[in-house]
């Protein structure tokens, strides 16, 4: 039997975290525009006169947009140079753009420093995705995978709680600590076992069991090698390309299912209620002030991650994404009501004054539970290894074109429609999504990448 020391998960929690603190800086860049936004169209805007709302717009949205062309070469630089010094070259391209936003003052270096952010995150997100898969054992991967989720929190935490009681350069540096620190601690970890073996450094990928594991028991370390080398044996005997990924019958179904997952994480309207909290709170005239309501957000996100990582290996990724749905779904429609009722009806909302804060709050907790993190999970769990890295590169490139339509649509939509519009159009895709699951998601915990491949009918 094989044997492992007490403290043998220990370095693949830390491993996973240092990973994702990466998430924690380039989710930065998407709550920054919550705090900021009041005060860059506002008189006492340290820029060189107040943006627009339109031009708010873009500025939110073209961090985004400026990741897409590098989509298409991700999945040969990812494999190429492996996860580990992409993640730390991302690092340096998350610290250089807040060095602009510190010390320039003009609208056009604005969308230029957020551009130069945005250029990896479609880096950051795959390869964190893959990373933790790779170093995570079967049992607790789905645990370790809400990592991502935990520490994109922390970056939102940051600025929603900070961010009201600082200035605008007090901030921009405080953000730029951030890739620093993350830096400083993922150089000392290791490579995925799963590059160095494919790499032909077998006794390097000895060696990062060994840390990983936190076990020395050699027959343990032999039974994990040979899993990595049938694995990667696998991968290199069925290479598949960008064609075969889209043309080959087997991969259409979890296709499908990542493509529907993908469109419910990003149409529930979690990336707008992201950036524009501060601004939806200051158009419902809430009891509860915007600075209040932007630490209420922030430190109220870390209860459902903690629980979703409770719970995700126990009840299931499946079950807990349309219970995370569905909640999101009520809070949407809540919400579209108290602006229905204040900017269409004109009545006097005195007597809800409580719904918008209480609104997002329950959102951002159902959000959080479940179509926030679980959805990375499954981009390392549904794929066959011999096509997962091109697998997830095309579904950032889709999820980047989802999460750029929304932020840039949210403001124009809701001046055009009214906020309850934008907020009715999110829940009716969170109540299709949650349909989607029930009938279309297979169950995907406690299985190993073989047996999931078999549920899927995923012939090597």
């Amino acid at each position: 039997m094989m044997s492992k020391t007490p403290n043998s998960r220990f370095f693949q929690y830390f491993a996973c975290l240092a990973a994702s603190a990466a998430v924690t800086s380039y989710t930065m860049y998407s709550s920054w525009p919550s705090p900021t936004i009041p005060i860059l169209t506002g008189d006492e805007t340290p820029l060189e006169r107040p943006m627009s709302e339109e031009e708010a717009s873009w500025m939110v949205a073209i961090f985004i947009l400026a990741g897409l062309p590098l989509t298409v070469v991700q999945p040969y630089l990812i494999n190429k140079l492996g996860r580990r010094k992409i993640l730390l070259a991302s690092g340096v391209c998350l610290f250089v753009p807040w060095l602009i936003i510190i010390f320039v003052n003009d609208i056009v270096m604005l969308y230029i420093a957020r551009s130069i952010g945005g250029l990896c995150i479609g880096f950051v997100s795959t390869c964190v995705s893959l990373y933790n898969g790779e170093v995570a054992d079967d049992d607790i991967r789905g645990k370790l995978g809400t990592s991502y989720a935990f520490m994109k929190l922390v970056g939102s935490f940051i600025i929603l709680v900070a961010g009201p009681f600082v200035s605008y350069t007090v901030l921009a540096i405080i953000c730029a600590m951030v890739p620093v620190t993350f830096l400083a601690v993922f150089f000392f970890m290791p490579e995925s076992p799963h590059d160095l073996v494919k790499n032909g450094d077998y006794d390097g990928a000895r060696k990062v069991l060994q840390f990983l594991s936190g076990s020395d028991d050699d027959t343990f370390i032999k039974h994990k090698l040979m899993e990595i080398e049938q694995s990667v044996k696998v991968q290199l005997e069925n290479k598949e390309t960008f064609k075969t990924f889209f043309m080959e019958k087997k991969f259409r179904k979890v296709i499908l299912i990542m493509v529907g997952i993908k469109t419910l994480q990003l149409f529930s309207g979690g990336v707008a209620i992201e950036a524009y909290q501060q601004t939806i709170i200051d158009k419902s005239l809430s009891v509860v002030s915007p600075e209040i309501s932007s630490i209420i957000f922030g430190v109220i996100q870390f209860p459902a991650v903690f629980l979703s990582s409770y719970v995700v290996d126990k009840f299931g990724r499946r079950h807990i994404t349309i219970i995370s749905a569905l909640g999101c779904a009520v809070a949407l429609i809540a919400e579209g009501i108290f602006f229905f009722m204040q900017d269409y009806q004109k009545v006097n909302v005195d007597a809800i004054g409580w719904l918008p804060t209480t609104g997002i709050v329950v959102f951002i907790i159902a959000y959080n539970f479940g179509l926030l993190p679980l959805p990375y999970i499954l981009f390392g769990e549904l794929f066959p290894s011999n096509i997962k890295s091109t697998a997830v590169s095309v579904l950032a490139s889709y999820g980047t074109l989802l999460n750029f339509t929304v932020s840039k649509a949210f403001a124009p939509m809701s001046a055009e429609f009214g906020l309850y519009t934008s907020f009715w159009f999110f829940a009716f895709f969170c109540i299709v999504g949650a349909i989607f699951v029930y009938f279309c998601l297979p169950e995907t915990k406690g299985r190993t990448f073989e047996e999931i491949q078999h549920v899927l009918k995923i012939e090597q």
